[in-house]
Formats: structure tokens, C-alpha cells, sequence
């Protein structure tokens, strides 16, 4: 059997290391396509479509909830029951699209600041 992980990851200019443990979760044979490929679809949005039977690659697929995930960088890890090295192993950062810059930055977070706070206040 099959299980995923999600691990926050520490990333430094040298190294990227897996942290905290966010999320696992066991995947049945029916997450796992053999001998699939990918074809990319025009509808409405683009749109991911895995066929199986003709393809060279094998694929799991398994909902992970990265809503509930810090605007942050992460590491997933595929392994297999009985082994110790991971099969695959990928990094992924969560990106909120819609966030304020003001949460981003810590400088312009004090800088709005003046428009409800009174400015010895800010200062």
C-alpha cells in the first residue's frame, strides 16, 4: 500500500528541509493509475485529463486540502509500505492569490496603520 505526506518545508539558500508534518493520508488502488498519461484539455478552464491504458507512467491522485495551508513552501513525499527510501519526493509552495500585501509585508502592514490607528500610536 501507498501513503502520502505533506511537511511544512524550511527552505535556507542551501538546503531545503522537511518540517512539521501537515497532512498524510493512505491511498487505495483506486488512487493509482498504471500505465496512464496526461492530456491537456480545452473546456471552459483549462483541464487535466488522465487516461488510463496507453501511457509509459504511473499516477496517483489524492485530494490534499492546500486551503488550509500556510502561505508557505512544502514537501510531498510518496512512500511505500515496506520501504524505507520515499518513491518520489516534491516540493510545492501554497500561494493565496488573493492576499492583501499588507500581510505579506510587515513594513507596509505599519504603514496602513496610520489611516486607524493615531500616528504616535504607529511610531
Amino acid at each position: 500500500s501507498y501513503s502520502v505526506s505533506v511537511n511544512e518545508a524550511r527552505i535556507s539558500r542551501n538546503d531545503t528541509t522537511s518540517q512539521e508534518e501537515v497532512l498524510t493520508a493512505e491511498l487505495s488502488k483506486a488512487d493509482i493509475f498504471t500505465n496512464a498519461f496526461l492530456k491537456l484539455k480545452r473546456a471552459k478552464a483549462p483541464l487535466l485529463e488522465l487516461t488510463q491504458g496507453n501511457g509509459d507512467f504511473t499516477y496517483a491522485v489524492t485530494k490534499i486540502p492546500a486551503a488550509k495551508f500556510e502561505n508557505a513552501g512544502y514537501i510531498l513525499t510518496l512512500n511505500k509500505d515496506g520501504q524505507e527510501s520515499p518513491l518520489a519526493l516534491s516540493f510545492f509552495r501554497s500561494y493565496w492569490a488573493n492576499m492583501p500585501a499588507s500581510l505579506y509585508n510587515l513594513e507596509i502592514a505599519i504603514r496602513h496603520l496610520k489611516y486607524i490607528v493615531p500616528e504616535k500610536e504607529v511610531e
